[in-house]
């Protein structure tokens, strides 16, 4: 059914629908999804990334996969990989919140944000951190961390902000889908500026990346 179609061409309901009815595997969609981030961002020149964190996303596929092989149900997200802009805190990997004042690079982090851990409950898989300025302070993608993210549609220009990262991977099809934050515009202007789809939920229904558990570190 999916034979000649990379799976990283596919919707995120198609992806879902693929993996649910046992057609696919979690591992081989997270493998296509790392075969594209090589293979258009390999040598950074869309800079969608800050961290990518490959090895865990293939063990957490692998977990995944198990229980599917052993006729588990799986969450309704499971296989999905997704990217999650670095103003989220995401268990294991550094956040930088777009500058350098946690350290160059910072610890990982000790724990999700709400938001994250929601996403990971529900299957979804976190292959790494997306580009974002700093503390996403404004409309364009660029920080003191290197190169500004690119508009893969077209190299010189950029894809806006503050959640560029995001959403010039899901443009460049590298993602199915990512996490965002929109204050002031920072989902809808790269959507706008990429052709892509995105949304600002109601303001409150998702807790925002500074309500953990716990306090963040400061």
């Amino acid at each position: 059914m999916f034979a000649g179609r990379h799976l990283m061409d596919r919707y995120v309901w198609e992806l879902r629908e693929l993996v649910q009815s046992g057609q696919v595997t979690p591992t081989q969609v997270v493998q296509a999804c790392l075969e594209r981030v090589a293979e258009r961002d390999g040598a950074g020149e869309l800079r969608c990334f800050l961290h990518l964190d490959a090895a865990g996303a293939l063990a957490e596929a692998a977990e995944q996969t198990a229980r599917q092989a052993a006729g588990e149900a799986l969450p309704p997200l499971a296989g999905i990989p997704i990217g999650v802009k670095d103003l989220d805190e995401v268990k294991g990997m550094p956040t930088t919140y777009g500058h350098l004042l946690f350290g160059d690079p910072p610890p990982p982090s000790e724990q999700d944000s709400v938001g994250v851990g929601r996403l990971r409950a529900a299957g979804a898989i976190v292959v790494g951190k997306t580009n974002t300025p700093a503390e996403g302070h404004k409309g364009d993608t660029s920080n003191l961390l290197g190169p500004p993210c690119r508009n893969p549609w077209c190299l010189t220009l950029s894809p806006g902000g503050s959640s560029g990262g995001s959403v010039s991977a899901v443009a460049a099809r590298i993602l199915p889908m990512a996490h965002g934050t929109d204050g002031g515009g920072s989902i809808r202007g790269p959507c706008s500026l990429t052709g892509t789809f995105g949304v600002k939920p109601t303001r409150g229904l998702i807790p925002g990346p500074w309500r953990y558990a716990t306090p963040p570190r400061c």
